[in-house]
C-alpha cells in the first residue's frame, strides 16, 4: 500500500491522502493476514513524493502488487482513484474511481477503503485470482472453480 497522493494542488488538503492511506493500511491489513500481506504505513511512507519507479519499489519492499492512488478534491467534493498495479511489469491489473461529498471525510474514506480490500480481496486472494478478474459475469463466485 502506497501513500495516496494529493492531487488537488493545496498541501493543506494532505491530511486527507494521508488519512486515506491509513485508513487503507488498515482495512487491507484486516482482509485475510494469513494469505495478504499489507506492508506497515512508515516502511511504505518513505516512498511518498520519492520519484522511484513502481518496479522499484517492488523490488525493495519485495512485492509483487502495489496499491497505489490519488485524491483530488473540488469544493465540497473529493474524487478518489485506486488501482492494484504488478510491479514485476508495471501494468495495472485492477482501477476505480470513487467520488463523494466531503462534509463527512471520515465516513467516506472509511467507505472507499472497504469498497477497495473487498475488489483486492476478490482479485488476489482466491486460487484462481486470475481467471476471476476476467470473468464475464457479474458474480465472482460463479467464477471461481
Amino acid at each position: 500500500m502506497l501513500p495516496f497522493v494529493n492531487v488537488s494542488g493545496d498541501a493543506e488538503q494532505d491530511y486527507f491522502s494521508d488519512g486515506l492511506t491509513e485508513e487503507m493500511t488498515s482495512q487491507l491489513g484486516r482482509v485475510r493476514p494469513d494469505r495478504l500481506g499489507v506492508i506497515a504505513r512508515p516502511s511504505a511512507a518513505r516512498f511518498k513524493h520519492s520519484g522511484r519507479s513502481i518496479n522499484e519499489i517492488g523490488r525493495e519492499l519485495g512485492v509483487t502488487y502495489v496499491v497505489e492512488g490519488s485524491v483530488r478534491q473540488a469544493g465540497d467534493r473529493v474524487r478518489i482513484t485506486a488501482q492494484l498495479v504488478d510491479t514485476t511489469d508495471q501494468t495495472n491489473l485492477w482501477t476505480d474511481t470513487y467520488d463523494g461529498d466531503l462534509a463527512d471525510c471520515l465516513a467516506l474514506q472509511a467507505r472507499v477503503a472497504s469498497q477497495i480490500a473487498r475488489a483486492l480481496a476478490v482479485e488476489l486472494l482466491p486460487i484462481t485470482g486470475r481467471a476471476t478478474a476476467h470473468c464475464s459475469t457479474a458474480n465472482p463466485d460463479a467464477c471461481r472453480t
